[in-house]
């Protein structure tokens, strides 16, 4: 197995790397996702990581897509600009709800 370095991205936890195989190149269109983690000597999986294999070999993975919509607003009282994200959730191109508001204040 062959792996571009400009493919992979780092995680840290749950996992160690995240790699998007052909990904880049444009001509190949089977695209490969890997979760890969790296252990040395005697250690094992831990019980998240062991988890996490469970849900791929049962095929419990799913695509959703969240976008972050910006809206600015203005504090009419106080005359200080908050900054509202409303976050929408699309699974498979479809939306299927708003995720909630974050407002932030500076």
């Amino acid at each position: 197995m062959r792996l571009e370095p400009e493919d992979v991205r780092y995680l840290g936890s749950p996992m160690g790397w995240i790699v998007f195989r052909d990904l880049r190149d444009t001509e190949e269109e089977a695209v490969e996702i890997l979760l890969v983690e790296a252990k040395t000597g005697k250690s094992g999986l831990n019980e998240r990581q062991r988890r996490l294999r469970q849900a791929v070999q049962e095929g419990r993975v799913r695509v959703a897509w969240w976008t972050a919509r910006l809206e600015r607003e203005i504090d009419q009282e106080e005359n200080r600009q908050g900054i509202t994200f409303r976050v929408h959730v699309r699974e498979y191109g479809e939306r299927i709800g708003e995720g909630g508001t974050l407002r932030l204040n500076p």
